[in-house]
């Protein structure tokens, strides 16, 4: 039966049904419109494979003049391994968000390391972690990442000074229960100036302040 007349009987188009027959001539073992079975040349498979993975569009492969008929260009067309070519080339590529989130969380991972060790966060730190310079770093969009940590570590450890300058003050004062002492005394115990605390925490100075007044008050009523 002639492809017209295959069309005819099927109701396809002529053009469909010269597709579903190139489709199935590798699939068969034997053809049963022609009664042999199409030899595919390996060769020419794995130029039209290379192509097509190459991203080379099919309709300038069918402008090859390898063909000898359209027929013969739609059996490679339709050969199983190319349209797995076809589909694989057609998949999803990881999003530039997708592959971004990534390279962020590397330096995500990098900033949790130097926030647990307590080492100091730089640019040039995080850079060695991750294996890139800092250029790298900056058009993966990190700069204000790491600047962000950074801030949080310097507030962090300010707030664990303060906390050690309570401490060392409420230490001074009651190992001293019967003592007037005096705002220089405290401040060479904390091994820092006054106008220094004031700069970073004028509320401890304030503190300070208010318990030295307290502490010689206590020693005064005691002694009278």
């Amino acid at each position: 039966m002639g492809t017209k007349a295959l069309a005819r009987s099927l109701g396809f188009t002529e053009d469909k049904t010269r597709r579903c027959l190139a489709y199935f001539c590798t699939r068969l073992e034997h053809n049963e419109w022609t009664g042999t079975r199409f030899v595919v040349d390996a060769s020419l498979l794995e130029r039209v494979l290379s192509d097509v993975r190459k991203g080379t569009k099919l309709k300038v492969i069918q402008r090859w003049d390898c063909w000898e008929s359209y027929q013969q260009f739609l059996v490679y067309r339709f050969h199983q391994k190319v349209i797995r070519a076809v589909i694989e080339l057609k998949r999803p590529r990881p999003s530039k968000r997708a592959d971004s989130s990534v390279k962020r969380e590397k330096v995500r991972e990098a900033l949790d390391v130097l926030m647990e060790r307590g080492d100091n966060i730089t640019i040039e730190v995080v850079c060695d972690i991750v294996g890139v310079c800092p250029e790298t770093i900056r058009n993966w969009g990190c700069n204000d990442m790491i600047a962000e940590t950074k801030q949080i570590q310097w507030e962090q450890r300010i707030q664990s000074r303060k906390d050690g300058i309570y401490e060392q003050v409420e230490t001074y004062l009651s190992s001293n229960p019967t003592t007037v002492v005096t705002s220089r005394a405290v401040y060479n115990m904390l091994g820092t100036l006054r106008t220094v605390l004031w700069r970073i925490a004028p509320e401890l100075t304030a503190y300070i302040h208010e318990r030295i007044v307290q502490h010689n008050r206590n020693v005064t009523d005691v002694v009278e």
